[in-house]
C-alpha cells in the first residue's frame, strides 16, 4: 500500500469510527402499566401470604389504581397483631430472564417508582431479579442464590436525609450463600445521587450482561445517568422479576429503624410503581458493525440522522415512544 492509499485508508477508518453506533431494537419480554383494576395474574404471582421477610408478612397484594400499582406496608397485621408487620410482593410468572444471546446479550429492567414514606423509617421498597436453588453443600440454609437489586430505603429519606440527593441501594449476588460484602459473591453500593428525590417519580434501569451489571437513573432532562457498574458477583442463572415492600429487622442495620415495630396504632407507607418493563437488547456483533460501516463507505454517504440519532426501521424518531410502540435503545459502549 503506497502512502496515498494508506492515508486514504486512515481517513476512511477515522470517519467510520466517528459514525454513531447503529441502534439495537429491544424486544419486550414483560411489560405492565397497571392499567386494570387488579393484578394481572397472567403476568404475576402473589407472594405466599405466610412468607415473612424481615419483620413483614408478605400478605398484601398491591393495590392497582390510577394506572399504577401501590405496594402498601402496614405496622398492624390483623391476623397476627403485634407479631408481624404487613408487606406486599409480586413475582413475574416468567422466570427465564437471562442474557443468553445472540439477540439477548443484554437484559434490561426499567421501572418508574415513587416512595411515599409518610415520615416512616425502616421500610424497603424494591424492584429486583432473583432466583435460588437447593444446595446442601453450600451453606446452612441449603440455598444458593443469584440476585440484582434496586432498593430504596425510607430510612435514607426520613431518618438520615441527604439534601444533595437520595441514595438507592444497588447490589448484585452471584452464587451467593452468605458471603456478605465479599466483592465476589456479593457486590453492594449506596451512592448519593445529586438531584434524586425518591418521594417523586423516577425512572431506574438495570442492564445485565453475562459479564457485568449496570444501573442507571433517568435525570430530569431525560439523560440516562450511570449510577454504578460491576463485573463482580454477576449472576449466571435465569431469574424472575420481583416488586415488593417490607420492613427490615436489625439484621440489616442500614435499613432498620428502631421505632419500626409490628403493632397498633397502624402506620402505613406506600411504594408506587407506575410501570415496569423487562426487555432483551441485542448488541451489534463486530461483523454487523463492519458490514454497516462498509455500506456507509460504499454509498459515500452518512446514514440518515434525526435529532442526532441514527434512524432505525420501525417508525419516525420524531415520535415519542409509548406503551404501544417498540422502543429503541442505543447500546452503551462497554
Amino acid at each position: 500500500m503506497n502512502g496515498s492509499a494508506r492515508c486514504a485508508a486512515l481517513l476512511c477508518l477515522s470517519w467510520v469510527l466517528s459514525l454513531p453506533v447503529p441502534e439495537a431494537s429491544a424486544t419486550v419480554l414483560l411489560e405492565d402499566g397497571f392499567d386494570g383494576t387488579g393484578v394481572d395474574m397472567d403476568k404475576w404471582c402473589l407472594a405466599d401470604p405466610g412468607m415473612v421477610h424481615g419483620q413483614s408478612r408478605m400478605g398484601l397484594p398491591p393495590v392497582i389504581h390510577d394506572g399504577m400499582a401501590t405496594f402498601e406496608h402496614h405496622t398492624y397485621d390483623p391476623e397476627n397483631p403485634g407479631l408481624f408487620c404487613l408487606g406486599s410482593e409480586i413475582r413475574s410468572r416468567r422466570r427465564d430472564f437471562y442474557p443468553d444471546g445472540p439477540g439477548r446479550e443484554v437484559i434490561e429492567i426499567e421501572v418508574r417508582t415513587r416512595f411515599r414514606t409518610q415520615g416512616i423509617g425502616g421500610v424497603v421498597g424494591a424492584a429486583f431479579l432473583y432466583m435460588d436453588e437447593p444446595d446442601s453443600t453450600c451453606c446452612p440454609q441449603g440455598l444458593v442464590s443469584d440476585e440484582i437489586d434496586m432498593e430504596f430505603l425510607s430510612n435514607q429519606i426520613v431518618v438520615f436525609p441527604d439534601h444533595v440527593g437520595h441514595h438507592p441501594v444497588l447490589a448484585a449476588y452471584g452464587d451467593f450463600c452468605g458471603q456478605w460484602y465479599d466483592g465476589v459473591h456479593h457486590w453492594f453500593t449506596n451512592p448519593t445521587v445529586p438531584g434524586l428525590n425518591l418521594q417523586e417519580f423516577n425512572i431506574f434501569k438495570l442492564r445485565w450482561r453475562l459479564d457485568s451489571v449496570e444501573w442507571f437513573w433517568q435525570s430530569p432532562d431525560g439523560t440516562d445517568v450511570l449510577l454504578a457498574a460491576t463485573v463482580n458477583a454477576v449472576p449466571d442463572d435465569p431469574m424472575a422479576l420481583y416488586l415488593n415492600t417490607w420492613a427490615s429487622d436489625d439484621y440489616w442495620p442500614l435499613a432498620w429503624q428502631r421505632d419500626m415495630r409490628p403493632g397498633s396504632p397502624d402506620r402505613a407507607c406506600y411504594f408506587d410503581v407506575d410501570y415496569v418493563r423487562a426487555s432483551c437488547i441485542p448488541e451489534p456483533s463486530a461483523t454487523a458493525l463492519v458490514l454497516w460501516a462498509t455500506s456507509c463507505l460504499v454509498g459515500h454517504r452518512h446514514p440518515k440522522r434525526r435529532n442526532g440519532r441514527t434512524r432505525s426501521q420501525g417508525g419516525s424518531l420524531d415520535d415519542q415512544p409509548n406503551d404501544n410502540q417498540e422502543l429503541r435503545y442505543r447500546v452503551p459502549s462497554r
